[in-house]
């Protein structure tokens, strides 16, 4: 429990990272292969040879989950996990394809979603770069990660955008759908009541009691549970925490490569379609034309021009990045062909790689360092609470040492909703689901509450669930069995009816002679819904069956019979709104199946590896109560 606690909490902020996933729905494909020699224990799964490592898949899956009030071991048991897992292993592969294809993102674009992203963080009176530093402690990011982060982000947004963007619905497929939804049936039924059976035979309580068994699961009292809860606040307990000038120059010392920004270079670039086009546009920019006017004056305009933009070496595809970087300021590189086409760049402008100064950033080194030393102080106080509980003292005794919150919760269920007492905490299902996981008179270790504070638990009561008494329920029992037994005779001479009917040895008038109306004739269009004449399966039933055909369907309260004596091709006008909903529909599942597609061939370009008993290890019910 403490591990979980020192990755979530108060000073949770640090080991928070930007989770991406992916944004269309899942492939739920297993990939084959599990681990052998050579690869470690701690990885939980291979991605073209890229490991995904335990600990990073893990701060992402607890932030989501934390948000869900959930804990790991009840999203492994309900397979959310997988999801998660195969969710990052398909963002990965898009990132590794966008990488491949070349798509690179300037910096200018991902310095402007930075700018979105800690706009609604800045606070009155601090300046972007304040917001900027404290958006990234919360996050337990640094600079450099939050940029790779989100230029994967945007690149492989770009690669989705344009797979999509290619998807097409012809007008006459999508008229032709339409025609289909607004075909109009006529359709004559008639309905027979269960109701309308003579009542069966009143069955003896041992009939009765032997039919009660087969239902008994449905007449289940739920388990009931009463817990203490005890709640504490270490912001409440925690001595003072001083950080002296010297750790901060050991810190930054310690992890100078950090502090460390790459040589950038502002590359002013053109991408033509043709090698002869970019070689012209190469020998107009060597003799002093700017690279638009050269671009202009070997293709007729200025389309190929993409502009100034600056990169790092590592926003670069390889076979671009290393002759750019080899270059000097005002250097012509190129022609470089690539799978977008045919690259000629100008070195504008180069900023070497610079170190930020110690006072620069010792500000946030005190912050984190001062972070660190209270996640021990707050590491070492749950310790001790723990390790007494675990050796017996009750929660009462260590109330007042620890300034703890002691709450009673009677009589509660699993499913149990706005409890009273639980109100003022914002996480009653997690707490709910740990007092059903802690046997009685045990504690729970210490969770965490959204607002900071942290909880232990005592189940002190346990009801077992049980069946209701027979002598309680006879009653409703049956009730319950002629109502099944009249539904029962009521199909078995309805099919017999239906039979006769299309062997047209009765007719349907003769059928509806005992009912309180006669054949009702409804009109039925898949885009209309049902009349009030028809029940939603007699609806759904009708549009399906040939005409001339009779066909019944069965619903809560008794069986309509019926057939279709007309069916009318619909029509599809392009003024219809319909029609317009209709393509907007066939075009996004197309998108879709296109992405997922897509996603498939990535699955089968890719060798991936899953360590599923890893994953079990971490997160199954018993690993959850090791930690």
């Amino acid at each position: 429990m403490i591990l979980r606690h020192m990755r979530k909490g108060i000073f949770s902020a640090m080991f928070l990272g930007l989770l991406v996933m992916g944004g269309v729905g899942l492939v739920l494909t297993d990939w084959n292969g599990m681990f052998r020699g050579g690869i470690t224990n701690t990885d939980l799964a291979v991605i073209d040879g890229e490991p995904l490592k335990i600990a990073e898949f893990d701060q992402s899956v607890r932030r989501v989950l934390r948000a869900q009030n959930m804990n790991p071991a009840q999203a492994y048991e309900q397979g959310l996990l997988s999801s998660f897992l195969q969710s990052e292993i398909l963002n990965r592969l898009f990132i590794r394809e966008s990488s491949r294809l070349g798509l690179a993102v300037d910096d200018k674009f991902v310095a402007k979603k930075i700018q979105n992203l800690i706009t609604p963080f800045t606070g009155e009176g601090e300046s972007p770069k304040e917001a900027l530093a404290r958006f990234l402690q919360m996050q337990g990011m640094s600079e450099a990660g939050l940029v790779a982060k989100l230029r994967s982000e945007i690149s492989t947004s770009l690669l989705k955008t344009t797979l999509v963007q290619s998807s097409y619905i012809p007008s006459q497929l999508a008229q032709d759908i339409q025609k289909f939804k607004n075909e109009e049936r006529t359709v004559e039924t008639v309905f027979l009541a269960n109701a309308s059976l003579p009542a069966p035979k009143t069955p003896d309580d041992e009939s009765l009691k032997t039919y009660y068994e087969t239902i008994s699961s449905q007449y289940i009292i739920s388990e009931t549970r009463s817990a203490t809860i005890a709640l504490l606040d270490p912001k409440g307990l925690l001595d003072g925490v001083e950080v002296s000038d010297a750790e901060i120059k050991a810190a930054y010392e310690e992890a100078i490569e950090s502090y460390k920004l790459s040589e950038q270079r502002i590359l002013d670039q053109a991408v033509l379609s043709s090698e002869s086009q970019a070689k012209t546009v190469v020998e107009k920019a060597k003799t002093g034309s700017d690279l638009e006017s050269a671009v202009k004056s070997a293709t007729g305009n200025t389309k190929a021009y993409s502009g100034k933009s600056s990169f790092q070496k590592d926003g670069l595809m390889k076979e671009i990045s290393e002759p750019v970087f080899a270059a000097k300021s005002g250097d012509v590189v190129g022609p470089i062909q690539t799978p977008l086409g045919w690259h000629v760049l100008l070195v504008k402008e180069i900023t070497p790689e610079s170190t930020q100064p110690l006072e620069k950033v010792s500000d946030q080194i005190r912050k984190d360092l001062m972070q660190n030393k209270s996640s021990e102080q707050v590491y070492a106080l749950t310790s001790q609470i723990e390790d007494r509980l675990a050796g017996g003292e009750a929660l009462e005794s260590l109330a007042k040492e620890y300034k703890l919150t002691l709450i009673s919760v009677p009589s509660f269920r699993k499913d149990s909703k706005n409890i009273p007492s639980l109100k003022p905490l914002a996480s009653s299902e997690a707490i709910i689901n740990s007092a059903f996981i802690t046997p009685q008179g045990e504690t729970s270790g210490l969770n965490d509450l959204q607002d900071g504070r942290l909880y232990t638990l005592r189940t002190d009561d346990v009801t077992p669930e049980k069946i209701k008494d027979f002598k309680d329920v006879r009653s409703e029992i049956l009730e319950r069995w002629t109502r099944e037994e009249r539904a029962k005779a009521n199909l078995a001479q309805v099919q017999t009816f239906v039979e006769d009917l299309n062997a047209g040895k009765i007719k349907l008038e003769k059928i509806s002679a005992g009912t309180p109306k006669g054949p009702v004739t409804s009109k039925i269009s898949r885009s209309k819904e049902p009349p009030k004449t028809l029940s939603e399966d007699a609806y759904r039933r009708f549009l399906s069956t040939n005409a001339e055909e009779y066909a019944f369907a069965v619903s809560a309260d008794g069986i309509t019979i019926g057939r279709v004596t007309s069916i009318k091709l619909g029509e599809a006008s392009s003024e219809d709104k319909a029609l317009s909903a209709t393509k907007d529909g066939l075009l996004a599942d197309l998108k879709q199946d296109n992405l997922v597609t897509y996603m498939e061939s990535l699955q089968n370009k890719y060798k991936v590896k899953i360590n599923e008993s890893l994953l079990k290890r971490a997160y199954g019910q018993a690993g959850t109560e090791a930690e």
